[in-house]
């Protein structure tokens, strides 16, 4: 059994019979690919697969309130590699960005 805890979303796998693999308690994972980066078979399938699965994604092309891009253009100028959520919401007050998604 594997499990992990990204995302609080356990993963089991529970069993493998034959090439078809049992995802009645992982219904989120889509499927099951052959790969191999040595002689990078499989891998168009698998880019494929991901680009079909990331076009699925609901919040995908959502739009953002505008006032949101001067924070997002202001983060570089800070010439930092992290910032902390209250310098974050710091930013946003000083350039006046109140709303929330």
């Amino acid at each position: 059994m594997l499990r992990s805890q990204w995302g609080r979303a356990p993963i089991r796998w529970e069993r493998h019979v034959r090439g078809v693999q049992n995802r009645a308690n992982i219904p989120f994972i889509r499927g099951c690919l052959k790969t191999d980066c040595a002689d990078r078979s499989g891998l168009d399938e698998l880019r494929h697969c991901i680009e079909h699965e990331i076009d699925a994604l609901p919040h995908l092309r959502d739009g953002f309130p505008s006032e949101w891009f001067a924070v997002k253009d202001r983060l570089p100028q800070l010439r930092r590699n992290l910032v902390s959520f209250e310098e974050y919401r710091k930013e946003c007050r000083r350039l006046q960005v109140t709303s929330e998604f």
